[in-house]
């Protein structure tokens, strides 16, 4: 799996990669390398985490449609 950085600002992928860090053309913010990486993994962690979310609300209504039968 990739990881994709997505601007907290606006919101929009970038993949402008300077000397030292990552920009975004839209907003115009600089991330450097480590806020760039501590970010991706939060961004990774709150998708794993909706992910989950879905998941289990999706077997609870399987369970709750199981009961009604």
């Amino acid at each position: 799996m990739t990881k994709e950085l997505i601007c907290e600002d606006c919101g929009c992928p970038f993949l402008l990669q300077e000397e030292d860090g990552y920009y975004c053309e839209d907003c115009e913010r600089y991330y450097s390398f480590d806020e760039a990486f501590s970010l991706m993994d939060l961004q990774e962690y709150r998708r794993e985490e909706k992910k989950a979310k879905i998941r289990t609300a999706f077997l609870s209504f399987r369970w709750i449609v199981r009961w009604d039968t």
